[in-house]
């Protein structure tokens, strides 16, 4: 049995957080990727000469390309299907101790 007060808190403190931080994270994403397949994708050019016109490069942002939108969500594609395949989200569960808050 693993008893060492260092080891629990270490659990307790950043391990537990972190799988629900992952968890909700997961659901977001799977959330996201609707909204990007239903709404948006169709008005995105995945073209780096279309600019996302947002205002922020004022405030230093670097500004964004369809190219560069389209890429974004081909990266979390791949992490997700990744994260399925090595089963992910069973070892994530585990570690959680709350209920899922969903914003």
């Amino acid at each position: 049995m693993i008893t060492d007060p260092e080891v629990v808190k270490f659990v307790n403190e950043q391990l537990h957080p972190i799988a629900e931080r992952i968890r909700a994270d997961k659901v977001q994403l799977k959330a996201a990727f609707v909204a990007w397949q239903l709404k948006i994708v169709d008005k995105v050019p995945a073209d780096d000469k279309e600019i996302l016109e947002d205002g922020r490069d004022k405030e230093g942002v670097t500004r964004l390309s369809g190219a560069d939108l389209h890429a974004f969500i081909n990266v979390l594609t791949k992490y997700n299907i990744v994260g399925d395949e090595i089963g992910i989200d069973d070892i994530v569960e585990k570690l959680c101790v709350r209920p899922l808050e969903v914003r």
